[in-house]
């Protein structure tokens, strides 16, 4: 079947795309004419280039696809960030919605966030359908952060009101994902600076659910097999601290593990910084949010992937394993 990817020039699209040509499909992928190729360099791919706000592009990339997998996304900070995600993760979004839906497509995965889903404690993390803890506290994000998580509550629910009207779309949560073709380097930032620094003598008290590169793309190709329209599944695997999570990946590296809490000092400083230069300095605020989710414990269940789609478990030290690999043999580190 001819699959089409959007997104497939990024770090977790590049996974999906290797995984889906393992598996026999004929892949084509939508990409800006602007977008670096070096993932998907020597891969057997069709290419098709337009913005995701181009009805007649957009129409000739899904023509002759039975499924799309819905990838693309922007995390900006600079001036215009706000309307420039909005722009990507919800008109996109709903315009890839329409242009499938008229098409005939047979099926629709989107990339949404673990940002936009309930978080719990290591003891009861939290699952899709749990309340959502802001709607009694609010929102705590702010700046870039805060626009980010609202683009995605909003794709969020253009995903879930097309499956209302009969098309079967899935929506996926990935959560903090580690593995090889992070070539910017995104989340996998934390395993290039621990390899290259001697030491790195802090660890945020806060944890998260992490999963390998592999798993979350196995996890994109399960729901669209098996997947419930209108339906969100984390995809996660291991709820570790970020203590635990740094000790493993130091261990890997080659360098002593994080030893002290990063102190509550340096939060109440950034948010400091963020009310004399917010206003003027927009990453400043982006900073001190960022920092604040560091010292959350983010804990969510992915039970419900594991049930209902099969999704597997890889050891998170395999995981770092095959990160640093890649980094290490495409000279990142």
């Amino acid at each position: 079947m001819r699959v089409l990817v959007t997104g497939a020039t990024g770090f977790l699209g590049g996974n999906l795309v290797r995984l889906l040509l393992e598996r026999g499909h004929a892949v084509r992928v939508y990409r800006r004419s602007t977008s670096s190729n070096r993932v998907l360099e020597g891969l057997p791919v069709e290419v098709a280039t337009g913005e995701l706000t181009d009805p007649e592009a957009m129409a000739r990339a899904v023509r002759g696809c039975g499924q799309v997998y819905h990838l693309a996304g922007a995390y900006e900070t600079g001036p215009g960030a706000a309307e420039s995600m909005y722009r990507c993760h919800v008109t996109g979004t709903r315009l890839l919605c329409e242009v499938s839906m008229a098409q005939g497509v047979e099926r629709m995965v989107i990339c949404s966030s673990s940002i936009t889903l309930p978080f719990g404690s290591r003891s009861e993390p939290a699952r899709e359908d749990d309340p959502d803890p802001f709607e009694r506290t609010g929102v705590p994000y702010r700046g870039a952060l805060r626009a980010y998580y609202e683009a995605k509550k909003a794709q969020l629910e253009v995903g879930r009101e097309f499956a209302a009207r009969g098309f079967p779309v899935v929506v996926v949560h990935p959560d903090f994902v580690i593995g090889p073709w992070d070539v910017k380097p995104t989340s996998g930032k934390i395993v290039v600076q621990m390899a290259r620094l001697p030491w790195l003598p802090f660890y945020p008290p806060g944890g998260k659910c992490f999963i390998g590169a592999r798993d979350c793309a196995m996890g994109h190709v399960l729901a669209m097999e098996k997947g419930r329209p209108g339906v969100s599944y984390l995809l996660g695997d291991h709820n570790l601290s970020y203590r635990e999570a740094l000790g493993i990946i130091a261990r890997v590296v080659g360098k002593p593990p994080p030893r002290f809490p990063l102190p509550r000092s340096v939060q109440r400083a950034a948010h400091q910084l963020a009310r004399w230069f917010g206003d003027r300095l927009p990453a400043v605020t982006h900073l001190s949010s960022h920092l604040d989710s560091l010292y959350l414990e983010r804990y969510r269940s992915p039970s419900r992937a594991r049930e209902e789609l099969g999704l597997g478990s890889t050891p998170f030290e395999e995981t770092v394993e095959s990160a640093y690999r890649w980094f290490r043999d495409n000279g990142m580190v």
